[in-house]
């Protein structure tokens, strides 16, 4: 009976258009001893729901391409290269989580100061963005309109150049 539950679900985690996704390791007593496995979690955002998918503690490409096979949309994760297996699928756009990007942007400091310091501001502008969305308790659509008014064009475009 859960089956038909996962299944449903799934359908409409993946007919949801907009999905975050992860892996994440669990312990998992095997034989007496713990291995190190993975857990797969996919998000429908704007419909709160979450999957939680196990495939013998797999974190191989072919498990995320298995689970999301039928979804076309936004997915975005954590850069991770098994979720390369969409670049060159028609109907998914991948993006990119921006704490990662802040992530590696510090980490890059030491290499190119300045480069590095101008993202961090940039992506700090987007933050910002995001608190005036939260003061408004703006809802998906208002604070889309937003991005789209103050992020698009002059932040977002500025990290191409």
């Amino acid at each position: 009976m859960l089956r038909l539950l996962y299944t449903e679900l799934l359908r409409l985690v993946t007919n949801s258009g907009y999905v975050q996704a992860d892996e994440t390791t669990v312990r998992v007593i095997n034989k007496g001893k713990t291995d190190k496995e993975y857990l797969w979690m996919v998000r429908a955002v704007m419909e709160k729901l979450v999957i939680f998918h196990y495939d013998n503690g797999s974190r191989s490409r072919q498990t995320i391409r298995n689970l999301l096979k039928d979804f076309k949309g936004y997915l975005q994760s954590d850069g991770y290269s098994a979720y390369n297996a969409f670049e060159a699928t028609e109907g998914v756009c991948l993006i990119v989580c921006l704490a990662h990007i802040r992530r590696h942007m510090e980490l890059a400091l030491d290499e190119n100061k300045s480069l590095a310091e101008y993202a961090l501001k940039q992506i700090q502008e987007l933050y910002h963005i995001e608190q005036i969305a939260d003061a408004r308790k703006l809802d998906a659509w208002g604070r889309c309109e937003l991005r789209q008014r103050l992020a698009a064009p002059p932040i977002l475009d500025s990290f191409g150049k």
